[in-house]
């Protein structure tokens, strides 16, 4: 004949705790899963963004503003004509797909080695884009009409022509592009260390 044991009021915290650690312990557990998937789904968009940058033809601005067919990166155009025409958008490309290919591998390393600290590794993940574009903007070259269509040649953001022609013709175009593109990696870098800091629990107070 058996007999069964009735639960004690003292055993209902105990109980309690132990159910609460479980389920702790499955959340935890799930958590670092969910940050991988992200990490690995957003290598995947930059492998894709990669891959058109690559192989997807590009045009230039030629003579009187009609479109300069350039190629791709992948197979650019070999006349002489076609190089001097496309220089600037092919570098353009090039500052993207470099951009892209090092966002994926910071991607794919903080999916692998910040997979436990789920809090950083969103932090990461969310400003990864926004360091991109911003990136992008600040190291490619830019570049004017004038008057009949021509393109003219403002430098970059972070290096502006130095010619005083090209100066007066690009006013300020150079210096947008590099407030924009410096605000975007500001954006990306408090991104990246606020994230954590608002997924951090709260402090309790004391009764």
């Amino acid at each position: 004949m058996t007999t069964e044991a009735e639960p004690q009021a003292g055993d209902e915290p105990a109980t309690a705790g132990a159910a609460a650690g479980a389920a702790a312990g499955g959340a935890g557990r799930g958590a670092p899963g969910r940050g991988r998937r992200a990490g690995v789904l957003l290598t995947a968009l930059l492998a894709v963004a990669t891959a058109d940058t690559w192989l997807t033809p590009f045009v230039a601005p030629g003579d009187r503003g009609v479109p300069f067919g350039c190629g791709s990166l992948a197979h650019p155009q070999g006349a002489t004509l076609a190089r001097a025409v496309c220089a600037g958008q092919s570098d353009g490309q090039v500052v993207r797909l470099v951009a892209l290919l090092v966002a994926m591998a910071v991607a794919g390393a903080a999916s692998r080695w910040l997979v436990h600290r789920a809090d950083v590794l969103a932090g990461v993940l969310a400003a990864v884009p926004v360091l991109v574009v911003g990136t992008v903007l600040l190291l490619s070259p830019v570049a004017v009409h004038g008057s009949e269509g021509q393109p003219i040649a403002c430098g970059r953001p972070v290096a502006p022509t130095g010619d005083r022609l090209a100066q007066g013709l690009c006013a300020d175009e150079p210096a947008h592009r590099l407030g924009v593109g410096i605000g975007l990696v500001v954006a990306g870098l408090v991104l990246a260390a606020g994230v954590p800091w608002a997924a951090a629990p709260g402090r309790r107070r004391r009764p």
